[in-house]
């Protein structure tokens, strides 16, 4: 069974994340969602993924670190 760690989720965390990804394709999965879903395993860590992915220091990173966001579909390309 997979761990929860919901104060794990952070727009700090997820900028440092990206200010320090190696060069070539990186894979990051999230599943971010604007409400909680009843009966999910995740919702609060769908909330928390929602908040980071849009918060300003998150998209400085992706910018400074000359990061190209993309589809699954769009990198198999």
């Amino acid at each position: 069974m997979a761990r929860r760690c919901p104060g794990a989720i952070t727009a700090e965390r997820l900028a440092r994340l990206v200010a320090e990804l190696p060069d070539g394709a990186t894979e990051l999965c999230c599943h971010p969602a604007a409400a909680d879903e009843p009966g999910t395993a995740y919702g609060a860590e769908r909330l928390r993924e929602l908040d980071a992915l849009r918060d300003g220091r998150v998209r400085a990173a992706i910018e400074q670190g000359d990061v190209r966001l993309c589809t699954f579909r769009e990198a198999l390309a």
